[in-house]
């Protein structure tokens, strides 16, 4: 499927469109993600949001997600951690997340399904490119004074 025009029935309103889907990276028939988007929340118009808008090769796709940026990078954050810290990687140290003051436990599967998950994930060189390029963004952002 080649990328689409972007569809201009969607309630999401974008302010950044990013033609995803040669970018999309993975198996070309499993290739959804046409766009990603940052603007305002379908919800809530002084909410920013992030949204990842699917074809599924016949329309558009109802499985197209829209997150408020604070969960994104919540989930971000998360993924960090599960893959920095192997099949140990029980718990949230505090303070991690917005008002949390307590460890979070986040053991839920087996030992055998986190050692599993953990090499999975170690050994994902496209995940780990992703987050050393999400890091070197980070950091410029930070030395130019833009989290100031």
């Amino acid at each position: 499927m080649p990328q689409l025009d972007f569809p201009d029935q969607i309630a999401h309103k974008p302010v950044y469109v990013v033609p995803y889907y040669a970018h999309d990276n993975g198996d070309e028939n499993d290739r959804d993600a046409q766009f990603i988007t940052v603007g305002w929340s379908q919800w809530d118009d002084d909410e920013a949001s992030a949204k990842i808008v699917r074809h599924s090769g016949k329309r558009w796709s109802r499985q197209s997600e829209e997150l408020p940026l604070r969960r994104l990078v919540d989930l971000t954050i998360l993924s960090a951690l599960a893959l920095g810290g192997g099949s140990e990687f029980t718990k949230i140290d505090p303070f991690v997340f917005e008002s949390q003051s307590a460890p979070i436990d986040v053991a839920y599967g087996s030992k055998r399904d986190r050692t599993y998950l953990s090499e999975q994930l170690k050994s994902d060189e496209l995940l780990k490119r992703r987050f050393r390029k999400l890091y070197e963004i980070l950091k410029e952002i930070e030395s130019s004074g833009g989290f100031e």
